[in-house]
């Protein structure tokens, strides 16, 4: 059982960021730490997760940004750098502090409120399904014309270099980190679920690092009996 709250970036110490970089080493290859450390200085949020004896387990860094779409105002909320300890990831005590947070937060305006998602990993990818109605880009539906466009203002804007409109991924190819084959690797027998085999065909080439832009609504009412159920409404 893991503990966590939700830290603003003044609040965590220096302890706090030696520990997240060498949890996230220990899953990920070309982790540098510069890159790192300059990743986390542009969020303004951080969920930590501590075991019994204090220390981190797991955590993603957590920004907002405002966006205007089709002259619509929204807000987009963007998930970092995330990782959970292996020994950790059949329980969901990270993704309830996150829902959580994220209806907090859209209390606090009236514009509705995005997830982006960017996935280089199965397991990542499989939070959508897992916890949400609707989200894209899925193996059943195309991408509403507004999500989609969406999704190219956050690539066309935040990763212009490396934004490929086309598949809508953004194409690192290994000159950022990337899992560690162990952990990147998809086993056979998951692939008989179409999310993750629509993940596979949808981003070849994710072992390296490629991230695959994904969107869903922020709201109560898209979240599925399972997010409810880890809210526990």
């Amino acid at each position: 059982m893991l503990k966590g709250r939700v830290y603003l970036l003044n609040e965590i110490t220096q302890n706090d960021i030696n520990s997240m970089y060498e949890l996230m080493s220990m899953y990920y290859e070309n982790l540098k730490r510069n890159n790192f450390i300059s990743d986390l200085e542009k969020k303004s949020q951080v969920i930590i997760l501590k075991d019994s004896n204090n220390q981190i387990k797991g955590f993603t860094t957590i920004v907002l940004y405002d966006a205007l779409i089709e002259n619509i105002k929204i807000k987009l909320l963007f998930s970092g750098d995330t990782i959970i300890h292996k020994d950790y990831w059949s329980n969901n005590d990270l993704m309830q502090i996150w829902i959580k947070n994220a209806l907090n937060l859209k209390k606090g305006f009236s514009e509705k409120l995005y997830w982006l998602l960017m996935s280089k990993g199965y397991k990542t990818y499989k939070y959508l399904s897992a916890f949400y109605k609707e989200f894209y880009p899925r193996y059943d539906k195309n991408t509403p014309d507004f999500e989609q466009k969406i999704i190219d203002f956050f690539g066309e804007n935040f990763y212009s270099l490396n934004y490929d409109k086309q598949t809508g991924i953004i194409i690192m190819n290994r000159a950022k980190d990337y899992l560690k084959e162990e952990y990147s690797k998809i086993p056979e027998e998951k692939l008989t679920d179409k999310n993750i085999e629509f993940f596979a065909r949808k981003n070849p080439f994710y072992y390296k690092g490629n991230e695959l832009v994904c969107i869903t609504e922020l709201c109560e009412d898209n979240l599925n009996k399972a997010g409810r159920r880890v809210l526990g409404i």
